[in-house]
């Protein structure tokens, strides 16, 4: 593997994600692979650097998840950044929820328990 490689996605991290959008019979070839790789790659980098940029713009130190779609909006890519909500509010859903069934306890969205089932509130007090 030449070295640069070493900078990019891990190839077997594009591979699973190619093969979940792919049909089961289709075939990837390396150079394929190779490519979304280098892309995939870049585009996090790209994307990156400007929510970065604004982070110490703003003196902070930490990159967030709305950083990166703000960053996704500023560059054009503002198609992507609903149904990325989307999903980060689901995903977020999902792990509340199942801290919570570990813990025996009812889920912070739930407005029965004191949340307004959007965002992340903590248990009830």
């Amino acid at each position: 593997m030449p070295p640069e490689q070493d900078q990019y996605l891990p190839i077997a991290s594009v591979t699973r994600i190619m093969r979940k959008i792919l049909p089961s019979e289709a075939r990837i070839s390396e150079e394929a692979k190779e490519n979304i790789q280098i892309c995939a790659t870049t585009y996090i980098s790209f994307v990156s650097a400007e929510a970065s940029d604004t982070c110490q713009s703003e003196r902070r130190t930490t990159i967030t998840a709305g950083d990166m779609l703000s960053a996704m909006s500023n560059l054009g890519f503002e198609d992507y950044v609903e149904p990325l909500n989307v999903f980060i509010n689901r995903y977020r859903l999902s792990e509340t929820d199942r801290g919570c069934s570990l813990r025996g306890g009812s889920s912070s969205f739930d407005p029965a328990y004191g949340g307004s089932g959007i965002g992340f509130h903590g248990p009830p007090h």
